[in-house]
């Protein structure tokens, strides 16, 4: 079986990607939530990588696999006004949520009176010089607490404006050059300045790699790209790479609860997690591949599960990821504000996670519902 993703007849899209990029948000917002115990159940928790891997690697996949069918029917300039426009999609989002995200956190500081919040979420900055925030968040440069994801997906998606003829013809090219400018990220520590201070959480020098490499394997040609990753003793590497990324997990719990001293087997460890999330470390990098080969192996493409209902909400998630995302921050922060002020028991965890993926899960579905609706009107 080919790990990699193709339409199949049963249907229009492959909904392994909508499922898994459904995930991802689920993860993000849970994660997203500081201090939720239902974090420890997502997948970060016990594998080096996180949904911030799975979103990177799936838009990049997506994003080639749409975008390059166009390149391929009507070429490259029409695709890069198409990414183009699609940039600036995301642009606007960002800035509404900005928007949306400072009203909220300043707010809630200001009706319970507690200035941590404005701290925390670093909208204190924001306050103190709000026109030239609000200059640097229209630059990207600005970035409060979970505002740094589609910053970095903007910065992606106009690299992929030249990187895409270069997959279309030269894939190998394109993917030496990502690779080489990651190795200088984690060697050089390359990455963008924040204002007012610090750098970008996720160095786009770094995690081109993972966005391009999807690119490249998303490309529709006629053959594969990376064709012995159909060979069957791959399957037991990445299941042993998947072993050994949970077994180092469990031991850096074990040395922070017990405070066990093993100086040797910490250098190895903590040298293949260097550059952690910001770079996209070694060990983050190989074990998400890991998993992402596993998921494709394991996971039928026309797999019946993936069209039952109880994948579905998780499947309408996927397929309207930029508003779910959105969403997903807001709630994310609500969450937080509940945790905080009203009740910080395990209960309450629980509960405002299930909600916030519900509400999350509703939206999705009637923006599906809508959309077909629509579809349908035009049909008749």
């Amino acid at each position: 079986m080919n790990a990699t993703t193709r339409k199949t007849p049963a249907t229009d899209r492959d909904l392994r990607l909508d499922f898994f990029r459904g995930i991802a948000l689920v993860c993000i917002f849970i994660d997203h939530i500081p201090g939720n115990k239902l974090a420890y159940a997502t997948v970060g928790s016990w594998n080096f990588c996180d949904a911030a891997e799975m979103f990177v690697f799936i838009s990049g996949y997506t994003a080639s696999l749409v975008f390059g069918s166009l390149l391929l029917r009507a070429g490259s300039v029409l695709a890069g006004l198409r990414i183009l426009g699609r940039c600036w999609v995301l642009y606007v989002a960002h800035v509404f949520m900005f928007v949306a995200f400072m009203a909220q956190v300043s707010q809630s500081a200001d009706r319970l009176a507690n200035p941590m919040l404005l701290e925390e979420s670093r909208v204190d900055e924001f306050l103190k010089t709000p026109h030239l925030a609000v200059a640097h968040a229209l630059t990207l440069t600005f970035q409060p607490a979970f505002m740094d994801i589609l910053p970095l997906y903007i910065v992606l998606m106009l690299g992929l404006i030249p990187a895409l003829p270069v997959i279309a013809r030269w894939p190998w090219v394109a993917f030496g050059l990502s690779l080489a400018l990651w190795v200088a990220t984690l060697r050089f520590h390359l990455n963008l300045p924040t204002y007012p201070d610090g750098a970008w959480f996720f160095s786009p020098m770094g995690w081109q790699f993972l966005f391009i490499l999807g690119a490249c394997l998303g490309f529709p040609r006629e053959r594969p790209w990376l064709p012995f990753l159909s060979r069957p003793w791959l399957v037991w590497v990445c299941a042993a790479i998947l072993v050994l990324s949970a077994s180092s997990k469990l031991f850096f719990w074990l040395q922070y609860a017990y405070s066990l001293d093993w100086p040797r087997l910490s250098r190895v460890l903590y040298w293949g997690a260097g550059g952690t999330k910001t770079a996209l470390g070694v060990y983050r990098l190989v074990n998400f591949l890991a998993l992402a080969y596993m998921a494709a192996y394991l996971v039928n493409p026309a797999a019946a599960w993936l069209r039952s209902n109880l994948a579905k909400p998780v499947v309408w998630m996927g397929q309207n990821s930029l508003y779910i995302f959105c969403l997903g921050i807001f709630l994310s922060y609500l969450g937080h504000l509940i945790l905080v002020e009203v009740n910080s028991g395990t209960p309450a965890h629980i509960g405002v996670s299930v909600a916030g993926v519900a509400v999350m899960a509703a939206v999705a579905a009637t923006m599906t519902w809508v959309r077909r609706t629509e579809r349908s009107r035009k049909a008749a």
